[in-house]
């Protein structure tokens, strides 16, 4: 880590020598540090919750149906519709809390920090090859606090990309399930008469 004083002296003058060869440097660089990792670090997302969710609502309309079946009240179906409605909502109430955010953005930082060193050397090439690029000299402190800078970035943005692709699923998700529960709660009986 570099202590804070260095920090101070170089960072005006390296942002703004950046800035001026790097239509926005952070979002640019933290893209392509972003495709990198994913290519050399495999990444699972934290989708446990809405695959136990999806394999609770299979359970649910199964043992609907049997049961269904075995006393021949298609009652216990629509009832079943129900119980996928609460799951519906138990998708919503983990989206929307704050415990769900904060779990991502722990999962994330640990996986990055776990493969910090695959990724501060990605960070270091493309920093290396884009000074060379332009052209410019740069000591190895100054391309170390710009690694270390990128770093912190990438697991801001990291973080901020699998939240808002979990929500997409989860949104999806809860939809569909939402519209199944709700047509087996309101017609699922009827099912009797066919």
């Amino acid at each position: 880590m570099i202590d804070t004083n260095y920090k101070n002296k170089m960072s005006s003058f390296i942002i703004s020598h950046m800035n001026k060869h790097y239509k926005n440097n952070i979002d640019i660089f933290t893209i392509e540090f972003y495709s990198d990792f994913k290519q050399n670090v495999k990444i699972s997302s934290p989708l446990l919750w809405i695959i136990c969710s999806i394999f609770i609502s299979g359970i649910i309309i199964y043992f609907g149906i049997q049961l269904s079946i075995k006393y021949n009240d298609w009652t216990i179906f629509s009832r079943s519709g129900s119980l996928l409605i609460l799951v519906t909502l138990f998708i919503i109430l983990i989206e929307h809390s704050k415990f769900f955010t904060s779990l991502i953005r722990n999962l994330d930082e640990n996986r990055c920090i776990k493969y910090s060193s695959i990724l501060k050397k990605i960070i270091r090439r493309k920093i290396v090859q884009t000074l060379r690029k332009y052209q410019i000299q740069k000591s190895s402190l100054e391309i170390d606090y710009l690694v270390e800078k990128e770093f912190y970035l990438f697991i801001e943005y990291f973080s901020n990309i699998t939240r808002i692709s979990l929500k997409e699923i989860a949104q999806r998700i809860e939809l569909i399930i939402g519209i199944i529960g709700t047509i087996i709660w309101g017609f699922g009986d009827l099912i009797s008469f066919i």
